[in-house]
């Protein structure tokens, strides 16, 4: 058998991948052809077409995917259009082959705290369903799933007060807010809120990832405030972007309505349709479509990662696993990444993942990882 395969046969055991139909033998087949596979040879396809290919089989893939299975260990990077079309072959046929029928588990770390006005921190770690405590004037109380809600308060002396949440890295957790709204917050984020709501707002600030699904309340606005911009919202749902440290701000709306802006309201506030995202940089805006499924993989206990530069997948990489990525070669900040990665892995699993490609190495020194050729 030749190394290199034909088109036809490449796509025949695609499709029975995706079916999954494939035998045995052509499992065999199509990893001993991806052993030998030369990014440098010559295909019957052009570098466009097998970019288009990939992109293709990619987005068919991805609409395959089931909530209760576990996602793929495996990721390929890619140093040329033709490598695309392996990466999603063989990465995807590990998908589907290993992975099939495993739960979620979510890492044990994922303890959050509260910060009350008087800067004192509350921890939730021996909070028990349906016992309620006191953070300064806030009362809290934990939920059947795990999640802590924030009672309301109307006593005006409490209006000034300000609660803080934290999630370390490594970590991730779902709040109520007293108005009822729901926040779902990713590893290293903060978010303050006022103890009891103004009649006419209701106000937060955010700084980093969360997820916001707002209980509409008639002529009350709720508002997000992030180092770079104001969101403003009636009763929507949305995922919001924002690290202190990064130099993009991303609102993505899912569902309803938001308006976004610049805090210092250099230009026009723009006003998102469910599936836009708006992505800033700088003062520069731009408006486009979004695929809710890798937006929202963090929410869901993955990373996953589309056309993604490896400097940005380490970012990611960095806040749930608490460590810090060193580049020894600036160049390999740009490769770009495609495929998923479970959170319930460990550190090591998923850079070993990464490191199948060849094209960067991983060494963990503690808590340092040195990314080299």
């Amino acid at each position: 058998m030749k190394d290199q395969l034909s088109l036809n046969r490449i796509q025949e055991l695609s499709k029975k991948v995706l079916d999954k139909t494939i035998s045995e033998e052509e499992l065999i087949e199509l990893d001993q052809w991806y052993t030998s596979y030369n990014d440098n040879e010559v295909t019957e396809l052009s570098e466009q077409e097998l970019q288009d290919l990939g992109r293709k089989l990619y987005t068919i893939i991805k609409e395959k995917n089931n909530p209760p299975i576990k996602r793929i260990n495996f990721i390929r990077i890619i140093s040329s259009c033709a490598a695309v079309l392996a990466m999603l072959l063989i990465g995807y046929w590990l998908y589907f082959s290993f992975n099939n029928g495993n739960e979620h588990a979510h890492l044990e770390n994922k303890q959050a705290v509260i910060k009350d006005a008087k800067g004192n921190e509350h921890t939730f770690d021996d909070l028990q369903v349906g016992e309620q405590r006191q953070a300064g004037a806030l009362a809290y109380m934990k939920e059947k799933d795990g999640s802590i809600v924030f009672l309301e308060n109307n006593k005006e002396q409490s209006n000034n007060e300000i609660s803080t949440v934290i999630t370390p890295k490594g970590g991730e957790y779902k709040i109520h807010l007293p108005d009822g709204t729901m926040v779902w917050m990713n590893a290293d984020s903060k978010l303050e809120f006022n103890v009891a709501f103004s009649k006419h707002e209701r106000y937060v600030k955010l700084q980093g990832e969360a997820y916001f699904e707002v209980k509409h309340l008639n002529n009350t606005p709720f508002i997000v405030e992030t180092p770079k911009e104001k969101i403003r919202v009636l009763g929507t749902k949305f995922n919001v972007y924002a690290y202190l440290s990064e130099e993009k701000s991303i609102t993505s709306l899912t569902e309803g309505s938001v308006q976004v802006g610049s805090k210092d309201k250099v230009e026009k506030a723009v006003i998102l349709k469910p599936g836009q995202q708006s992505v800033r940089s700088g003062n520069k805006v731009n408006i486009q479509n979004f695929d809710v499924n890798e937006v929202l993989a963090w929410k869901n206990g993955e990373f996953m990662f589309n056309q993604a530069r490896l400097e940005d997948v380490t970012e990611a990489l960095s806040r749930w696993y608490d460590v810090e990525f060193e580049f020894a070669d600036a160049e390999l900040r740009s490769v770009e990444i495609w495929g998923t990665l479970s959170k319930s892995e460990k550190l090591e699993e998923n850079l070993l993942a990464l490191q199948k490609t060849q094209s960067a190495k991983f060494e963990i020194k503690g808590r340092r990882v040195m990314v080299i050729k």
